[in-house]
């Protein structure tokens, strides 16, 4: 079986395709093909000769020589591509992230985008139940497609933290005693990390045993702002990105992980980061969170004061419930291992195959 995955690169995709290759899957060099003009490239994917290609962001599949083009003519050359791919009997596997893409500039052509990739589907990949029947209720899908709910793997490096919880909070400088929460993750404005600051940072004349540590980075005006604002609290730090090894030893000194983004969202890659380093996490109630996390997670409403929902949510979480959560992941966490992820795909490639 010889297939396409695109954005092979992405540490979703590296991870899928790792496993995928184990169970004897030819992954061919889908990373060299995109974030590309589709309708260019499809001499490229024919001399491939996949039998399927894997899809996951849309999004990816353009870049910027399609620059100069209106909306109508990208449709339309898409939808042409598409027609020969399918025409050379190469099938689609679409795995939906999201509804719609992250950083969203035109959403009425980029929704459209989705309807094609819908519509061409032979088979889909939901991350979960509650996902799909949102996802149904949002696209038409092509008739025959198979549906199929696939977890969202765990991120993570090849190396593991040896050092004890206290060890790693000497080695970074955090104090013993405080209760450490972990936001990790681009910063985008979908993610309101300001909602974090606000509700857990500290100001001159406060005192609070929490620690908020922020991982990652993103658009210079954003992090700007979040920098300004978190230079006033005492207790909320930004750590830059991190390698996986640093992020392991941060995670390894936190006691939970924090999320204010995830209501709309159809995935969220936050919650399998609970089972990637058996973090019982914070976050918004929504489907997704609820469904994957379970008695893993605490969860605040997403009101018109959500800064006041969400410090109500962290004042019930006691030491004690922190560790039921974590007893609660580490007994579920195997169904978000690439091998166990990868196998249930397999099977939906030769269901699509067949």
């Amino acid at each position: 079986m010889r297939v396409v995955l695109t954005s092979a690169g992405h540490s979703y995709g590296g991870g899928l395709s790792r496993a995928l290759a184990a169970l004897g899957v030819e992954m061919l060099a889908g990373g060299k093909i995109w974030y590309d003009y589709l309708p260019d490239r499809v001499p490229t994917i024919l001399e491939l000769a996949p039998d399927l290609i894997h899809l996951q962001w849309p999004e990816a599949l353009y870049g910027t020589a399609e620059a100069g083009r209106s909306t109508d003519q990208i449709l339309a050359e898409t939808e042409s591509a598409l027609t020969t791919l399918r025409a050379a009997g190469i099938r689609l596997v679409w795995v939906m992230h999201n509804l719609l893409p992250h950083y969203r500039w035109d959403e009425s052509f980029q929704r459209a985008i989705y309807s094609l990739y819908a519509g061409a589907s032979d088979g889909v990949i939901h991350h979960s139940r509650w996902g799909e029947e949102l996802a149904r209720q949002t696209y038409a899908y092509a008739p025959g497609a198979r549906h199929r709910v696939i977890h969202h793997g765990t991120f993570r490096g090849d190396q593991d933290c040896t050092l004890s919880q206290a060890e790693a909070r000497a080695a970074l400088g955090h104090p013993s005693e405080a209760r450490v929460l972990l936001s990790v993750g681009d910063f985008r404005p979908d993610k309101r990390l300001h909602l974090l600051v606000e509700a857990i940072g500290c100001r001159p004349g406060e005192q609070s045993n929490d620690l908020l540590i922020l991982v990652g980075t993103g658009h210079a005006r954003l992090v700007e702002e979040i920098q300004r604002l978190a230079a006033t609290c005492s207790n909320v730090h930004l750590a830059g990105w991190l390698s996986w090894e640093s992020l392991a030893v941060h995670a390894r000194a936190a006691d939970l992980l924090v999320f204010a983004h995830g209501g709309q969202h159809l995935t969220s890659a936050g919650p399998p980061l609970s089972y990637t380093y058996l973090l019982p996490q914070v976050t918004v109630d929504a489907g997704y969170a609820r469904e994957i996390l379970g008695e893993g997670g605490f969860y605040f409403v997403d009101t018109l004061d959500s800064v006041a929902s969400l410090q109500s949510c962290l004042e019930r979480i006691t030491p004690a419930a922190i560790e039921r959560a974590r007893t609660h992941l580490a007994a579920t966490r195997d169904a978000f291992t690439w091998p166990g992820i990868a196998r249930q795909t397999y099977a939906l490639y030769q269901e699509v195959l067949s």
